[in-house]
């Protein structure tokens, strides 16, 4: 027996996915369609192929009642409670995690991102003109050392100091920063 197979992913939902599965159009379409978890096989949509997902996924089908239809502690039923629990639990993750961050920052292993930013900036500076410093006193020697013509000394100091510059504004970029430190033992 050849499977049943839809030419369309509406053809599908109207024909399949709406009759069999207590779910909305838009959940339908999120995990059946080109690019998606169940993607069209030489342009047709096979309902085992569907079926196989909804079963990993729990849809409940028509005429059975799912856990969320009961409505749970909040008054809420179906994807809205399910979504209220994830957002809840969410927000829990949220709240451990900045205990752990305080804790590890009184324990000294964070350091302060503003400090971070400005330690570095001093840092960057003085070995900015640290670094300009070296070239205009030693231009000459360098452009000896290289059998350079002495004639193209500005030529070369402001060379350099575009690919200083540039150098600079690559380490001076605000990234991210993430340090983390463990106790060697």
């Amino acid at each position: 027996m050849a499977d049943k197979f839809y030419k369309s992913i509406n053809q599908a939902w109207e024909q399949f996915g709406k009759v069999r599965w207590q779910i909305s159009r838009r959940t339908f379409f999120n995990y059946v369609g080109k690019g998606k978890q169940v993607p069209p096989l030489n342009g047709k949509y096979y309902e085992d192929d569907i079926s196989d997902l909804a079963e990993q996924l729990g849809w409940v089908p028509f005429g059975q009642v799912a856990e969320a239809d009961q409505p749970d502690d909040e008054g809420l039923t179906g994807d809205a409670a399910i979504r209220f629990q994830e957002a809840k639990a969410k927000d829990k993750e949220c709240e451990a995690e900045l205990k752990r961050l305080k804790l590890n920052k009184e324990l000294g292993k964070v350091i302060d991102r503003e400090n971070v930013e400005m330690i570095m900036a001093g840092k960057t500076a003085v070995l900015d003109t640290g670094l300009r410093q070296l070239f205009l006193m030693k231009a000459r020697d360098l452009i000896f050392a290289v059998d350079g013509k002495v004639e193209r000394e500005d030529t070369f100091i402001q060379m350099v100091n575009d690919e200083l510059d540039a150098l600079f504004s690559e380490f001076a970029r605000t990234d991210e920063i993430t340090v983390e430190f463990s106790s060697g033992s």
